[in-house]
């Protein structure tokens, strides 16, 4: 497959991980278990380093942020199919192990080097391991997704020459 197609599946499955991860947010917030969600904390940053306050209520805030880190979930999918495309990994193995990595770039590093999370080491070991989890949950629906979507994308493809003989020779398009 192209690097392009590698890369659109690798973006649908990265929007499937995402929206994965957004309805756990959105349980777990609900049921206490989080107090602030991290796009909720990455909009404050913004907020912050714009200068500017959200004028919006707490609600399209919320849909705000979600929003947000669908469309960053489905960013670093098309890099997971990137590197899917060059590296020819296996789905299940891959898949959480790229979404722990990317924990630890996001919450170890990026994150309290913005000031945006605490890091960690400065949490308790039950949000870490939560964080973690839900972090390789993403990577694996990442992963398994977008393999899904390469094998669709591979039969269409494979499906074309033959089509396109059927319609030179019939004179007409195969419907």
């Amino acid at each position: 497959m192209r690097l392009r197609d590698e890369m659109v599946a690798g973006a649908v499955g990265g929007l499937a991980g995402g929206m994965l991860m957004t309805a756990f947010m959105t349980g777990a917030s609900k049921a206490g278990m989080i107090d602030e969600t991290l796009p909720h904390k990455v909009e404050q940053y913004i907020e912050e380093q714009l200068d500017q306050q959200a004028q919006t209520g707490p609600t399209q805030e919320k849909m705000l942020a979600q929003s947000g880190h669908v469309v960053y979930s489905t960013l670093l999918g098309a890099g997971y199919g990137a590197l899917r495309a060059t590296f020819d990994w296996s789905p299940l193995p891959s898949g959480p192990l790229c979404g722990v990595c990317l924990y630890g770039l996001n919450l170890m590093g990026v994150g309290p080097a913005l000031g945006i999370t605490r890091g960690p080491w400065n949490e308790q070991r039950p949000t870490v391991m939560r964080r973690m989890m839900i972090h390789a949950a993403f990577g694996a629906m990442t992963a398994l997704v977008s393999e899904q979507v390469r094998q669709r994308m591979s039969e269409q493809t494979e499906g074309e020459p033959a089509r396109h003989q059927l319609e030179h020779r019939a004179g007409q398009p195969v419907r």
